[in-house]
């Protein structure tokens, strides 16, 4: 029937229990819903295909697909959206396509299509800028919005450098007094150079001794057990020379990259939640890696307004939107209640 409402609404239909029959007790077979859906309306939907994000160097792009179902497709549909984004720049961290797509806050779906995208291609640079974006579907009179999939996140973060150290290939030998040239490189710069010099932190290890055993030059490498790769290159390289020719004294020497978090050891966070009613949940903030010995302090965003619409325990977490992993732990957890404000809408925290 075409009726005037312009929502979707159920039909159950159930097996009545009689004398003469009994009724299957196996999910599903007893009843079965059906869903009619008004095909004077569309219903519109948004995702991403990268809802996890890309990094800096990915050849993939986050595409933004908006969709559209239970409608006449014979005309376009223009569809409003909301869009934050955090941190890059437009041109310098990403691309958008089509060109201006980001610019505005509707965007069309073609007659006879049923979606429409855009899609976000990370630019590397040797800028820090990690980018975060968040597309929200807004309501009009010409749709209705899906009942999930109406706000999408997305993120491009930036490739930290991954630094390695290498032997000249004409001087692999470690025996004689000939000079022993080493290379660091940042495996992650490409062919890009970077706009700032990078310090690596070197180990030398191994029973010869420095200054008896062999000489490092520059000095400064030995005395500050580093290196500094200048702006502008993706390598630098030093010498270790032999103080005696005799025997092997410097087969024993090992030369290699300190940990650090500020390059090659930065942890991984990841979020976790427990729902455990509808106006209550658990999130569990973990890390993997980094220097487990020292407190870490994770930032996070949330869509609504703390107090108002929601509280947390520790209630320290909506004052300082983020919450401290203590030294010594891989986790940390928090507690999220919704306020009952007599307001009938979805709220989304994330």
């Amino acid at each position: 029937v075409d009726a005037t409402s312009s929502t979707t609404r159920d039909l159950i239909v159930s097996i009545a229990p009689h004398p003469l029959y009994k009724v299957s007790s196996q999910p599903g077979e007893s009843s079965q819903t059906l869903t009619i859906v008004n095909f004077d309306i569309s219903i519109v939907s948004i995702t991403s295909s990268y809802p996890n994000g890309i990094t800096e160097d990915s050849s993939a792009p986050v595409i933004f697909s908006f969709s559209r179902e239970f409608c006449d497709p014979s005309v376009d549909l223009t569809v409003y959206f909301s869009v934050t984004i955090e941190g890059g720049q437009q041109d310098v961290d990403f691309t958008v396509s089509p060109a201006g797509a980001l610019d505005g806050t509707s965007i069309v779906i073609p007659a006879n299509q049923d979606s429409t995208t855009i899609s976000i291609n990370a630019v590397y640079n040797p800028l820090f800028a990690g980018t975060f974006f968040e597309l929200d579907l807004e309501e009009d009179s010409a749709y209705l919005l899906a009942e999930s999939d109406v706000s999408v996140d997305a993120s491009i973060s930036d490739v930290v450098p991954d630094f390695f150290i290498s032997l000249n290939s004409s001087n692999l030998a470690l025996t004689g007094s000939s000079p022993i040239t080493f290379t660091v490189s940042a495996s992650s710069l490409k062919s890009l150079p970077r706009s700032s010099p990078v310090t690596v932190g070197l180990l030398f290890e191994g029973s010869p001794q420095p200054g008896v055993d062999y000489t490092v030059s520059p000095a400064s490498v030995l005395q500050s057990e580093s290196i500094t790769i200048p702006a502008g290159q993706s390598s630098v390289t030093f010498t270790v020379t032999p103080v005696t020719s005799s025997g092997d004294p410097l087969a024993d020497l090992q030369v290699g990259i300190k940990p650090s978090r500020e390059y090659s050891n930065l942890p991984l966070i990841s979020l976790t939640a427990d729902e455990g009613s509808p106006e209550e949940a658990t999130f569990t903030l973990s890390r993997t890696g980094g220097d487990l010995t020292k407190e870490l302090f994770v930032s996070f965003r949330t869509r609504f307004d703390a107090d108002a619409e929601y509280t947390s325990t520790p209630s320290s977490v909506l004052v300082d939107t983020g919450i401290a992993i203590p030294s010594g732990s891989t986790s940390v957890t928090f507690g999220v209640s919704a306020v009952n404000d007599d307001r009938d809408v979805r709220r989304v925290i994330r």
